[in-house]
């Protein structure tokens, strides 16, 4: 048909309709098909087009008048119809879909349109009104009138939820890519509180939830986890097994009104908020496919509920293992679809073969056919099981949910006994009927039946049964009541039809209420277990050996015990403890998402094995106080599978802990400080047995847990408690086996299997809405969290399916209003904004400067603020933070804090942003804030500001730039006052620029500090209170990092030096004048005065005994000091100056007990067994010196033998306990040595408890006797068994013992010294020392690199901040190759690396690498103390460094995983080779020792040589160019030694 003039008609191309009324040709489903591209690029085109001719138009004013008459003024161009229903209501922005105009004045685009997509038959259409899109700009004054999904012209514009092609914008990109970034975010306005969406990648914004469900917006939401998906799952029994159950929908988030939707049990719903506690926001798409939400209850009460929702979880990436059983464990049945989105032949739903619905078509499923799911991503699911006919389609994808929030499937529940019980009755009672029996009489004899099936019970006490029935049929939710009830219902109905007798028979009844049978009044209960399992630690490897004292058997493995019983006897015993994860933590408690990972090793390092959510109990072998990581059994999911071992933490690294014990243990538990570890988990607050409530979690081939008479699991059934049941708590517990309270009918439930699976999940611990200050804690009834109806005393209430129940008391009538202070206005304004937004303003009359609320009428200041941790103060952790005009990333940058600034953060929001406070100077009037991140992929930006910090003075401003911190008059630096008090006004001394503090307490914005240096040299103590922050948030404080130098200590440094080289130049100058001149013969000698400071110099050296100091505590700060009695000098630590530390030595010798008893000698470990006995006696003589244990050390060893005859004879001596003269200590057999070591100089400390008690022989003999007969096994060093142990005699002295000090100690204060000096470092460590936080390598590795002191002191300080850095707690150690050779690190280096391993950088360290790198004997001595904290070192290298003397103390350090030692050229001698002899059996692995190219004779050789035949495993000793003397005569006596030995001659090379 050809194309006539002014007409829209063209020839058709495309294909045709033939006769059988469908498009011919041949069709196929094409991927990415061409059209669609093309479709594309043509819209594309012209959007570009529309939109550069819309930015040249006119603006103009014009008037938009509404069918009411409000006229409404706008912008041509610019304002658009959403624009105007915005200003309206947010309810009809949501609801209008479309905006019918009539302009008022001529419009150029209605001449370019034609309205072609509605017929003009089907619809009335205004001659001049036009159907205008909401989001298109009004072009001129018009008539507007908006239109809704009910308006005929709204229909037929109406939302298919079909996805809108959006330029820049990809929908489709949620099926191949994770949506972590760049999609849609819901946000909320910050003043109406309206929400909206943003979609950050292409820029789109939109109120409508509409537009976002057309933009699929509901898988994005899906996938990440902000909307869920739901199925309808009553959580009530008698709900859940009601026919007739309806869910309510409402219309309103307060549920008033009339419902205006029912769901069923099984329908899945999406849900897009909850904004009210127990209150589920659901999308409700209608017949016309327009999205509606509703409202419906998610748990109600919503306290302490039932649940009527239950999740499904459809996060990406899930982790919800325990979740997924709502998704794999049911099945589910496909719902008929729509007409419009029906498949061939009326199916239901298609089936994909990826995630991606564009993906291949693998058929369709019809309405009614049962699945089963894999897992839900999104709104797609992945088919698991599905019946014979569509097996085929396993393993492809479906949609759950359609994109407008449809359901497309349906879960089955499950169905329960009495469902079953019912469904068996009415299928009896059909069949009955269908045999031509009345009803009425079917119904009796159904009746009958039950009443047989009953009499079992009739041997019970009615008040068991009384007391047990109504129970049991609770628990079950049993609808089975009698039918006579029914029977007298219809007997008015009943007909005078003539039934014929019938031949009686026998009809097969199901079976019905056979576990109704209460337990009888005594029950069978194990009181204890006499054998059974124990655990003990072996001695040697220091793991839990598992030992049966009955059957004799001794094992390693966990499943052999666990598989003969052996869960129950280590309940029992207490050797394991049955645990509930239940952390106190509240940023945990609030933390839905949070589990506790389980680890394969006790390092916790690598991939978690096991993700335990919080209230599940586990099974604890043994828990390690000093790492705070417990050791954990693993239950198999398998029924027949292994269990295994796994390490989880018990507490966080602050003390609190992450789980609590269900059984209180049997001493008590001492109170602990703050931040300490427990032994253990946390013991139950009140009674015996931890608090509920629990639930019943079995596994899903499990409905129902079996109720049992007695405490065995073998005892007698009499009940079955359903999955879900709750319970308020236990009334007993033993081994994993617990008694139920009498008001829930009594009898004992497994709360986990014998393999540790467990049966029951405790509701984790709450986090309160709102921390209280502590004025508010004291607050009556406010501040308690037990419930009212408890401090009331009402009584409990048993309630099926739910346990019990405590009703809530009427609450009290509310109080007149009075005054109230700024902690009660901050208690009734809650959280959130309100609490935290104030502003800094004058008060009139008196212009005082206030904080005034934004929202309240409430002033206060910023101490009050900063004091009640409203606001919080912080320290910026980065180098510059970056602080911008609003929370948007893409807002202007305002300010650039440095790193170390002090800062005042307000609140964080949901996107990890902070608001801070942005005052512009000291006393601003009106401080602004900005916005910052509180972190990033680097780490924290702003970490808290907390007590024991180091800071630099800055009066100036610790936060402005470096040039503007500089005193304005060098000579006059500004002084920063501190006051003695908090309110006190005296002042206590003053603080300049440059000086260091250290903040010891912190109150609000003041804090007390302690000058730690001062940069004018002098080292008095100064001390007291300052403003931390003035009243306007400005500090004066900037923090000290490790490694830092202030400026004005580098810029005095250099005027000194040069001060010093113009002193010396003076001084030079003076020398030559002074040579022309005549000596002066009036000039006097002043030899004196130096003299005799040079001798109280060299007595203050000698002071290495305690008689030459006197202790005393500072008066101020409670510090204990000492001062020298000769030259006054006065000091803290008395180690720096290697001064002997007081000890009392107290020496008891005994009879018939000896080290070389018969049965300590059997013993399969002497010496250990030995050391066990001396540690066990430590606490007894503690307590008797009152001192505390860590200062007490004793020693076991043989006593005196008799004196040799014809010797000279000994001194005499006075015994210490009867004052008698003796001549020669008396025969004994034991000599017990205390040694009691004082804190300071006064060995008093410890002596005097104990002269007390000697003063009387017989008290002390019987203080003794207690001591040792307390120890456990002391009868293994009885020489005569059945024969009491005596004491012999007791000595008493006190003595000066040289004190051990740590050559790390010495190095570390000799680095601290040297760090000092201005040394230059390369660029390239100082990047490295920043970067190593962050990258924390595994290998290191520098050849020939001039590195130098310096920079290996950098590289060093960058070691230890990746090991401090708090990202990094959990696995601090990350170094495991350190490889330096040829780089001159010197012994500067080598203390520097000493002091990294020391601190703990070298606990993964494997292989140490420094060759020819100028080490000497002080560096060797400084490794040989550090490397005692590198315990897996397995190869060590030192060649071509010198040594020396340092070498013998570097053998010290070395862990016994040592398998290679080089050390050739280190200039080692005969001192050093015999020391390596000695060494080399603590080294069982050693497989390489090359000592070649050193300096020995033939004795030390000769030793070495000896020592391979200790060392089995040494493959090789080199030791050529070592010896000093030709070697020609010994190598054959040499040789001859290894032969005998059985050792290869070829290992030896000389």
């Amino acid at each position: 048909m050809a194309a006539a003039a002014g007409k829209r008609a063209f020839a058709g191309g495309g294909p045709r309709i033939g006769e059988t009324g469908k498009f011919e040709g041949e069709f196929k489903v094409q991927k990415a098909a061409p059209y669609i591209k093309h479709r594309l690029e043509v819209w594309d085109k012209l959007y570009a087009k529309y939109t550069s001719g819309l930015s040249g138009k006119p603006r103009k004013d014009i008037k938009i008048e509404l069918p009411d008459g409000t006229v409404k003024d706008g912008k041509a161009f610019e304002t658009s119809p959403m624009d105007i229903a915005m200003s309206i209501s947010k309810g009809l922005a949501e609801s209008a879909i479309v905006a019918k105009v009539i302009y008022k004045e001529t419009v150029e685009s209605l001449k370019q349109c034609v309205v072609a997509d509605i017929e003009e038959d089907e619809l009335e259409v205004d001659e001049t009104s036009v159907l205008w899109d909401l989001t298109r700009p009004l072009e001129g004054s018009c008539r507007m009138e908006l239109l809704k999904f009910d308006h005929p012209q709204g229909q037929a514009l109406r939302c298919t939820a079909t996805l809108l092609p959006v330029a820049g914008y990809d929908p489709f990109r949620l099926y191949f890519d994770v949506p972590v970034w760049g999609g849609w975010r819901e946000l909320r306005d910050p003043i109406t509180q309206r929400r909206y969406w943003n979609n950050v990648n292409s820029m789109l914004m939109t109120w409508s939830l509409v537009e976002l469900i057309r933009l699929n917006g509901l898988e994005e939401f899906l996938l990440l986890g902000d909307w869920q998906l739901f199925s309808v799952v009553p959580e009530k029994m008698e709900e859940y097994e009601d026919p007739n159950f309806h869910l309510h929908v409402y219309s309103n988030p307060d549920l008033s009104g009339e419902p205006i939707l029912d769901l069923n049990s099984g329908d899945v719903v999406a849900s897009v908020n909850l904004p009210k506690p127990g209150i589920s926001e659901i999308l409700l798409p209608d017949v016309d496919a327009i999205i509606k939400s509703g409202y419906v209850k998610y748990r109600w009460p919503p306290q302490d509920g039932s649940r009527y929702l239950q999740l499904l979880p459809t996060k990406m990436r899930n982790e919800d293992f325990s979740g997924m059983d709502a998704v794999v464990g049911p099945s589910w049945t496909v719902l008929p679809a729509p007409p419009h989105r029906r498949g061939p032949n009326d199916t239901a739903l298609a089936v994909t073969e990826t995630r991606d619905p564009r993906s291949n078509l693998l058929g369709w499923l019809r309405a009614g056919a049962e699945v089963r799911l894999h897992l839900i991503e999104g709104t797609r699911a992945l088919l698991g099981w599905l019946e014979e006919e569509d097996a085929h389609f396993a393993g492809g994808w479906i949609s759950v949910v359609r994109l407008d929030g449809s359901a497309t499937v349906r879960r089955i529940l499950e169905e329960t006994s009495n469902q079953r019980i019912q469904r068996e009755l009415n299928e009896h009672l059909k069949e009955l009927e269908a045999q031509g029996m009345d009803t009425l009489e079917a119904l009796k004899c159904i009746d009958e039946a039950q009443d047989l099936l009953a009499c079992d019970s009739q041997s019970l006490s009615s008040k068991n049964s009384a007391r047990h029935s109504s129970k049991v049929l609770s628990r079950h939710g049993s609808k089975l009541g009698s039918r006579r009830s029914s029977e007298r219902r219809s007997s008015s109905r009943s007909t005078s039809r003539h039934h014929t007798p019938r031949t009686p028979r026998v009809l097969e009844w199901p079976k019905v209420a056979s576990q109704f049978v209460g337990p009888p009044e005594k029950q069978e209960q194990r009181e204890t277990v006499i054998g059974g399992w124990r655990q003990v630690t072996d001695p040697v490897w220091g793991r839990p050996l598992y030992v049966s004292p009955v059957q004799g058997r001794s094992t390693w493995g966990v499943n052999e015990v666990i598989k003969t019983g052996g869960l129950d006897d280590l309940l029992l015993n207490r050797s394991w403890e049955l645990c509930c994860i239940d952390p106190e933590a509240l940023e945990i408690q609030k933390a839905d998402d949070w589990f506790l990972n389980v680890y394969p090793t006790p390092s916790l390092t690598g991939e978690p094995i096991e993700h335990w959510e919080k209230g599940r109990l586990i099974i604890v072998q043994t828990f390690d106080e000093k790492t705070g990581i417990a050791t954990v059994l693993i239950p198999p999911q398998d029924p027949e599978g292994d269990a295994a071992t796994g390490y989880v933490s018990y507490a966080m690294r602050d003390g609190r802990p992450l789980m609590k014990a269900m059984v209180a243990p049997v001493d008590e538990w001492p109170e602990l400080p703050e931040g300490q570890l427990y032994a253990g988990a946390k013991p139950p607050e009140d009674g015996n047995f931890l608090e509920g409530p629990f639930f019943a979690v079995l596994p899903l081939d499990q409905n129902e847990l079996t109720v049992s008479i007695g405490q065995d699991v073998g005892s007698d059934a009499w009940a079955k408690m359903p999955r879900g049941y709750r319970l308020r708590h236990f009334a007993e517990i033993l081994g994993f086996r617990a008694r139920l309270p009498d008001l829930e009918g009594g009898g004992w439930v497994s709360l986990c299997n014998p393999k540790g699976m467990p049966h029951f999940r405790k509701q984790p611990s709450q986090a309160p809405e709102l921390e209280l200050p502590e004025e508010l804690s004291s607050r009556g009834s406010k501040g308690s969290k037990l419930p009212s109806a408890r401090r009331k005393g009402h009584l409990p209430i048993v309630w099926p399916g739910l346990g019990i129940w405590i009703p809530d008391v009427k609450p009290p009538e509310v109080p007149k209003p009075e005054p109230k202070t700024l902690p009660e206005l901050l208690y009734n304004m809650g959280t959130g904004r309100a609490l935290c937004d104030w502003q800094r303003m004058a008060l009139p009359p008196y212009k005082e400067m206030v904080w005034k609320n934004r929202h309240a009428a409430s002033t206060t200041h910023l101490h009050e603020l900063l004091r009640l941790k409203i606001w919080k103060p912080a320290v910026v952790e980065i180098e510059w933070l970056h602080i911008r005009e609003a929370e948007d990333e893409r807002s202007r940058r305002v300010a650039s804090m440095p790193k170390g600034s002090c800062i005042i953060t307000q609140w964080v929001s949901s996107s990890g942003a902070v608001r801070v406070l942005l005052p512009e100077e000291e006393d601003d009037p009106t401080p602004g804030v900005g916005w910052a991140d509180l972190g990033g992929a680097q780490g924290a930006c702003v970490v808290l500001l907390e007590e024991g910090l180091d800071f630099w003075v800055e009066p100036q401003g610790g936060h402005i730039a470096e040039e503007d911190q500089e005193d304005l008059d060098e000579f006059r630096p500004t002084k920063l006052l501190l006051r003695e008090s908090l309110e006190a006004s005296s002042q206590c001394g003053a603080l300049q620029r440059g000086d260091v503090v250290q903040i010891a307490e912190l109150v609000g914005r003041f804090a007390r500090v302690v000058r730690l240096k001062s940069i004018e040299e002098h080292d008095e103590a100064v001390g007291g209170w300052l403003d931390l922050f003035t009243e306007a948030g400005w500090s004066c404080l900037r923090k000290r990092f490790l490694g830092q130098t202030h400026p004005e200590e580098v810029k005095r440094r250099l005027i000194k030096e040069e001060a010093q080289q113009v002193a010396i130049q003076l001084s030079k100058e003076s020398e030559q004048a002074s040579s022309k001149r005549e000596p002066d013969v009036y000039e006097e000698e002043e030899e004196t005065v130096p003299e005799l400071l040079r001798e109280l110099g060299e007595l203050e050296v000698k002071s290495i005994y305690t008689r030459d100091w006197r202790e005393d505590i500072d008066p101020i700060w409670g510090r204990r000091y000492f001062v020298n009695r000769w030259s006054g000098q006065v000091i803290h630590k008395l180690t720096l100056y290697g001064v002997a530390e007081a000890t009392v030595k107290l020496t008891v010798y005994f009879n018939n007990l000896s080290v070389n008893a018969a049965a300590l000698q059997r013993e399969e470990w002497p010496e250990k067994k030995l050391k066990q006995l001396e540690d066990s006696s430590i606490a007894g003589f503690a307590a008797m010196a009152d001192v505390p244990d860590k200062r007490v050390s004793v020693k076991f060893s043989a006593g005196p033998e008799d004196p040799i005859e014809n010797s000279t004879p000994p001194t005499p001596s006075e015994d210490s306990i009867t004052g008698e003269e003796t001549h020669s200590l008396p025969r004994s057999d034991l000599k017990v040595e205390v040694l009691l070591r004082a804190p300071g100089v006064k060995a008093s400390w410890a002596s005097a408890s104990l002269q007390r008690l000697m003063a009387n022989v017989e008290i002390f003999s019987n203080h003794i006797a207690e001591v040792l007969g307390s120890v456990p096994q002391i009868w293994l060093l009885l020489l005569k068994e059945g024969e009491p142990f005596t004491l012999v005699r007791a000595d008493l002295e006190e003595m000066d013992i040289p004190r051990e000090t740590e050559m790390v100690e010495r190095a570390r204060s000799k680095a601290s010294e040297i760090s000092e000096l201005a040394l230059m470092v390369d660029s390239e460590f100082v990047e490295l020392k920043k970067n190593l936080m962050w990258s924390r390598p595994k290998s290191m590795q520098y050849a020939f690199h001039q590195i130098g002191e310096a920079n290996a002191r950098a590289m060093c300080e960058g070691l230890e901040m990746a090991y401090n850095a708090d990202h990094a707690r959990k696995d601090p150690s990350h170094l495991e190759e350190l490889s330096i050779w040829g780089c001159a690190i010197g012994n500067g280096g080598a203390v520097a690396l000493a002091n990294a391993f020391a601190l703990g950088c070298g606990e993964k360290l494997q292989t140490i690498i420094l060759d020819e790198n100028d080490i000497g004997a002080a560096g060797a001595k400084a490794l040989g103390a550090g490397l005692k904290a590198v315990p897996f070192l397995k190869e060590l290298s030192l060649p071509k460094n010198p040594l020396g003397k340092g070498f013998v103390s570097l053998l010290e350090g070395i862990s016994p995983a040592l398998k290679v030692f080089d050390a050739a050229e280190a200039n080692l001698d005969d001192e050093a080779a015999l020391a390596t002899a000695k060494t080399i059996t603590r080294w069982p692995m050693l497989r390489s020792l090359r000592l070649a190219g050193n300096v020995m004779t033939i004795l030390g050789i000769e030793g070495l040589v000896r020592s391979m035949l200790l060392a089995k495993e040494l493959q090789q000793l080199d030791l050529r160019g070592s010896s000093t003397t030709p070697l020609a005569v010994e190598w054959h006596r040499l040789m001859k030694l290894l032969q005998k030995g059985n050792i290869d001659t070829r290992k030896l090379r000389l």
